[in-house]
């Protein structure tokens, strides 16, 4: 879990910085409007990483592999970003193609691991939240005939 949790924090960290490197790299007002939107990325991040805190004593090892394998492809798909910046004059498409697979890739991941950690959530609290209804009708003496 311990893994997790840093490969997480590696995440947010170079989600952070990478506007700062865009600015850095395209001084002009562009980039400060790719910035604002990159906040969206960041915000996604941190509220997995909060929700996976508010979860990890109670998550099965099945569910952190599959947590484990899409951070795994998060950071992968930073490096489509990463090397459209080298190949930004020359060949135009291929930057299309690896500015879209990247800013596409990088963003959904961190929604998909929200949607995985909600439907846990869904499935297995929800359960037990209707059981204790249930039994709650029984103990008030409630009759659903009449």
């Amino acid at each position: 879990m311990k893994d997790l949790e840093n490969k997480l924090q590696f995440i947010i960290t170079l989600s952070l910085f990478f506007p700062v490197l865009l600015y850095a790299i395209f001084d002009n007002k562009g980039a400060s409007q790719a910035t604002l939107k990159w906040g969206t990325v960041v915000i996604f991040l941190i509220f997995n990483y909060l929700y996976l805190n508010l979860l990890k004593s109670e998550l099965p090892k099945k569910i952190i592999k599959w947590l484990d394998i899409l951070l795994d492809i998060n950071i992968v798909f930073f490096i489509p970003l990463i090397f459209s910046f080298s190949f930004q004059i020359k060949y135009i498409i291929i930057t299309k193609i690896l500015l879209f697979l990247g800013s596409w890739g990088v963003l959904l991941v961190p929604i998909t691991i929200l949607l995985l950690l909600f439907c846990y959530t869904i499935f297995t609290s929800f359960p037990k939240f209707f059981k204790k209804i249930w039994n709650y009708r029984k103990i008030i003496k409630i009759d659903p005939t009449k």
